[in-house]
């Protein structure tokens, strides 16, 4: 058992593919941690038992590359943020990326 303190953004679905390697624990983690589905954690010290339960591949995976998961992130606050030059255009392509014109 380890105690881990829930980053910025971070969901129940992070944290448990973060601790036990997929999103399968999730109501785990709730029930441990007396926390909702949609609380949210930033900040938070969160009871993690994953001793023998998750994908030991990816925990292994996760930490040995220090890798926090957060889908909490919004991409368009970035772009809505960003000031624009006289003359460039905004331009989506793919769905997902942009360029300028």
């Amino acid at each position: 058992m380890k105690t881990i303190i829930a980053k910025e953004g971070q969901t129940i679905i992070d944290i448990s593919t973060q601790e036990f390697g997929n999103a399968e624990y999730c109501a785990t983690i709730c029930k441990d941690n007396n926390v909702g589905l949609n609380d949210d954690l930033a900040g938070q010290e969160l009871i993690i038992n994953s001793t023998g339960l998750g994908n030991e591949k990816n925990k292994e995976y996760i930490l040995l590359n220090r890798i926090y998961p957060n889908n909490k992130f919004d991409k368009t606050l970035e772009i809505s943020n960003f000031v624009f030059e006289d003359g460039e255009n905004f331009v989506f392509e793919d769905g997902d990326n942009f360029i300028f014109e």
